[in-house]
């Protein structure tokens, strides 16, 4: 505990406590309670990056109905885990989480364009290899056949569109892969 001063770790201790922040993995209390003191020694009560700590901080968050910032919850993401809140750290954290929603948006967009574009495609394609092996292609041999990213997660989120959308349809069992409803419509008019 060298060098930092007896008020800010009992200060540490009680925002801690308030703002009902629970260690993660092998973090003691005590590593919470001394990050949070180094930032709060480090930091100007009056900066805004010291009213994002206090808000964060507050008891009054675990009240809120509405949800928390992305820095108030990057500052209570680093404090669980026994990382000083500080301004850069804070800063890197909120960079990281606005890189992963921005990834996440494009991921949607992409599946969104895949219902608009592939739809009557992919229900083809599906009832094609169906016709011909008597199964239902799995969702990776429909992805290579459709052509689509590779991406992890990727072609499960486009396949779950496309049968949300009716073009797919499918069950929990193995190669159950079928053209959906909407599929059945286009063909029928």
């Amino acid at each position: 505990m060298t060098g930092i001063a007896p008020g800010a770790m009992k200060l540490a201790a009680q925002a801690i406590k308030s703002a009902r922040i629970k260690p993660r993995g092998s973090i003691t209390r005590q590593e919470m309670e001394q990050a949070v003191a180094r930032a709060i020694m480090a930091t100007h009560p009056r900066s805004p990056h010291g009213q994002a700590l206090m808000r964060a901080l507050s008891g009054a968050l675990s009240q809120a109905k509405e949800r928390p910032s992305t820095e108030t919850g990057a500052i209570r993401w680093l404090v669980a885990r026994g990382q000083a809140p500080t301004e850069a750290a804070t800063a890197a954290r909120v960079a990281v989480l606005e890189s992963r929603r921005a990834a996440d948006v494009a991921r949607w967009q992409a599946a969104r364009a895949a219902v608009a574009t592939d739809g009557p495609r992919a229900a083809a394609a599906v009832a094609r290899i169906v016709a011909r092996t008597g199964a239902g292609p799995t969702w990776r041999e429909l992805s290579i056949e459709m052509g689509w990213t590779q991406q992890p997660g990727m072609r499960d989120l486009i396949v779950a569109r496309l049968a949300a959308a009716g073009w797919l349809a499918f069950t929990p069992q193995e190669r159950s892969l079928r053209p959906g409803p909407q599929a059945a419509a286009e063909i029928a008019a």
